[in-house]
């Protein structure tokens, strides 16, 4: 894990200040679609005859990306719905013991993705929810480091990372309430601030799923999800 994570961090690191350094800050400003973006880098760097080869590693990894949403999408639905969090379809398995309704949901909506428009704006939308749940996440870190010290944890970060999570936390809400709908300055063609708010719209939806569930509690008196195993 730690060298995935800085793999990770030296590509994000890299790769934006690889770009900048070939394309500049006004090329980039005036560019509509960041997969150009980064086609244009490799042209300038390594010649026109690569072109059409970053645009086929950018296909495969936009694909991969897809995949990977939809299953791991897939399976916090289901574990939601095993922790009673969202209605108990999200915890279906078909006889592959794969939660088909979950993946199946997901499928449509990357489909509807599609047709937001530029993938500037697919971009937006999609981080609206992944971004903000970085800081509930940071600060639920804190207060059960704070409220419940006692409970044994396998690996225990020191003590004043708690506040290094604080930190973060504040970063990533000023990336998710500035950052991400900044777009919509005069100028941007994404469409970021309507697309920001139609991403939060779509991460409120969740309060109505979750009060469906806790009907389906009382109405069934217990709170208990059956695992049907194929």
């Amino acid at each position: 894990m730690n060298l995935s994570g800085g793999y990770g961090t030296f590509i994000y690191t890299f790769l934006p200040m690889a770009v900048l350094g070939v394309l500049g800050v006004t090329f980039i400003q005036k560019s509509l679609d960041p997969n150009a973006i980064l086609v244009t880098t490799a042209v300038r760097s390594m010649g026109a005859g690569v072109s059409k080869l970053v645009t086929s590693a950018l296909v495969i990894a936009l694909l991969l990306s897809s995949l990977n949403a939809i299953m791991g999408c897939a399976r916090s639905l289901y574990m939601m719905a095993l922790d009673g969090q969202c209605p108990r379809i999200f915890g279906h398995v078909n006889s592959h013991n794969v939660p088909d309704f979950s993946m199946g949901l997901n499928t449509v909506l990357n489909i509807l993705l599609i047709f937001v428009g530029a993938p500037g704006s697919i971009y937006v939308l999609s981080n609206v929810g992944y971004v903000g749940s970085f800081v509930p996440v940071l600060l639920g870190y804190y207060f059960l480091r704070r409220w419940r010290p006692e409970i044994f944890r396998p690996f225990k970060l020191p003590e004043w990372m708690k506040y290094g999570a604080i930190a973060l936390a504040v970063l990533y809400f000023f990336v998710w309430s500035v950052g991400i709908p900044a777009c919509a300055i005069e100028g941007c063609q994404l469409g970021g601030g309507k697309m920001f708010i139609i991403g939060v719209i779509i991460v409120l939806l969740y309060f109505p799923l979750y009060l469906w569930r806790r009907a389906e509690d009382r109405r069934r008196g217990t709170t208990e999800f059956k695992v049907k195993v194929p």
